[in-house]
């Protein structure tokens, strides 16, 4: 672009000068700016790959971080579980033990009965003479180790053995010993078959813990 203007000399003539229009701003690109641009997209992307590689750690090593922490919690529950296994089983024997002690004794007073070595009186009188002592600190030891489905089994066989009609003594005929004995049998069975459970070394499911 060629821009004129008019200026006068000495003579007072008016004298055409040319310049060229190159010099202003609005005339051509300046490459600084790119440059600039360029290095500032250069310094963003440099600075993403950065953080998502700080990003793709941190989620890594939480991973592995979780991964060693189920380890250890999966070690430590078998660790409990075998201790726990092993302080049952020997309270659980005892109490099959004192609690079987117990049906031995009615067992041997109505034998006694049966034979017609006692009368009625003294069998009864043998009947409420069986201590329980022994058998209810035994079944009260299984109680605060075993899992509530024990719990609740031995429970049962402690009332059957203790709080029934026939080792009460209020009802001592042959029909009431034998639907007794019976009903024993089945209970123990089943308390028997829990304790074998808990025995079983099973952290997921729970049934060893307390």
């Amino acid at each position: 672009m060629v821009g004129t203007w008019l200026s006068t000399v000495a003579l007072g003539s008016p004298v055409v000068i040319s310049t060229a229009g190159g010099g202003g701003s609005g005339g051509t690109s300046n490459p600084a700016v790119y440059t600039l641009i360029g290095a500032g997209i250069a310094g963003i992307a440099s600075l993403l790959g950065v953080l998502m590689k700080a990003w793709l750690d941190a989620k890594t090593e939480r991973q592995k971080h979780a991964r060693e922490m189920a380890k250890l919690d999966r070690e430590l529950a078998e660790n409990r579980s075998a201790r726990l296994i092993e302080r049952r089983q020997p309270v659980f024997a005892d109490a099959l033990v004192a609690t079987h002690e117990i049906y031995d004794g009615i067992r041997t007073a109505r034998d006694r009965r049966h034979k017609g070595e006692v009368d009625d009186q003294h069998y009864v009188a043998a009947l409420k003479a069986i201590s329980a002592v022994e058998g209810q600190t035994k079944v009260e030891e299984l109680r605060l180790i075993a899992s509530e489905a024990t719990k609740e089994v031995a429970t049962e066989l402690w009332e059957h053995l203790r709080s029934k009609d026939f080792p009460r003594g209020a009802n001592v005929t042959g029909a009431a010993w034998k639907a007794w004995k019976q009903e024993y049998w089945s209970i123990r069975r089943r308390l028997r078959a829990s304790c074998e459970d808990d025995l079983k070394p099973d952290p997921a499911k729970g049934r060893t813990g307390t």
